[in-house]
This record gives C-alpha cells, sequence and structure tokens, in this order.
C-alpha cells in the first residue's frame, strides 16, 4: 500500500463535493461541528483539533461513506512474486508474471473492517479536521457545469478537477 499526501488530497476532494451536492448532510455537519465548540466562537473562523472530534459520528459516518464510495485513493496495484506458485484461487503464477488487482474491489467488499483497524494510526484523523474547519469555515459551491467523474489513474483524482466558488 501507499500513502501519502497525493492520498489524503484525493480522499479530502471527493468529500467536499459531497457534501455539497446533499444540503441535508451539510447542514447536518455544521449543526454538529457547532455543537462542539461555545456558542461565542459560533461564527470565528476556526481550525479544529482532532481532539475536538471525537464524538461527532455524523462528521465520522459522512468522511466514511465519501471514502466507502471513493476509495481506496489508489485503486490498483500490481505485485510481481518473487518465484513462481499458485494463488489461492488455483491459479498458476510465473516469477516473471506481474498481478494486477483491485483495491477499491478489495475495499469495496473489506473496506469496514479496513477502516476500523486503521483510521485511528493512518490520515483519516487530519482529514475530518481538515474537512471539518473547510464546512464550519466556508461554504463550497460546486461551479455549474463542472463534469464530475475520476480519472482513471494511479491515484483517483477527478478527471477534470473540482471547480468552486468559495464563500
Amino acid at each position: 500500500m501507499i500513502a501519502g499526501r497525493d492520498t489524503t488530497s484525493s480522499g479530502l476532494k471527493w468529500f467536499p463535493w459531497l457534501v455539497s451536492t446533499h444540503p441535508e448532510v451539510e447542514r447536518k455537519i455544521r449543526d454538529e461541528l457547532l455543537s462542539a465548540i461555545p456558542a461565542e466562537e459560533a461564527k470565528k473562523l476556526r481550525v479544529f483539533q482532532i481532539q475536538e472530534l471525537g464524538k461527532l459520528v455524523y462528521l465520522h459516518a459522512a468522511m466514511c461513506e465519501s471514502l466507502r464510495l471513493f476509495n481506496p485513493p489508489v485503486p490498483f496495484q500490481h505485485k510481481e512474486p518473487l518465484q513462481a506458485g499458485i494463488l489461492p484461487g488455483g491459479h498458476f503464477v510465473h516469477s516473471k508474471l506481474k498481478v494486477m488487482f483491485s483495491l477499491y474491489a478489495i475495499w469495496s467488499q473489506y473496506g469496514e473492517r479496513i477502516a476500523s483497524n486503521s483510521s485511528q494510526k493512518d490520515g483519516f484523523p487530519s482529514m475530518k479536521t481538515v474537512a471539518a474547519t473547510i464546512i464550519h469555515n466556508f461554504k463550497v459551491e460546486v461551479i455549474e457545469g463542472n463534469k464530475i467523474s475520476p480519472n482513471c489513474s494511479v491515484i483517483l483524482y477527478m478527471k477534470h478537477g473540482l471547480k468552486v466558488k468559495i464563500s
């Protein structure tokens, strides 16, 4: 597996798009964020800390749903065996053969288990703080006509980028 800034930024790009296209989700996340801070800070710009977000279940669920739909950010991977062998399904693999597999297929079947085992030590908490900070401080509106589709690449980017108006 690979991880880093490209995978984190890819995962974060899909979240604001999904939230901005579902106003009821955005409203619930905003309300939940407001419940986590003192009332006098409600209208102030704020950078959230990981510790503040632990009890925000709706934000957590929305982030998990975004990652379920558009994760893993690296949809394909390949491996080359050191020596010839037999795969669990009974297929012979030559030592010079590259075996390509879909992490997306694995994630779609086992993603919840993978996320629950890795979310506290990987980039998920950081992604939540960035997402919470963006949603609390800004209104993100997708520019009309911006075609949203995944780019077939090593990293799951948006094909035409995410064109937004921030207010």
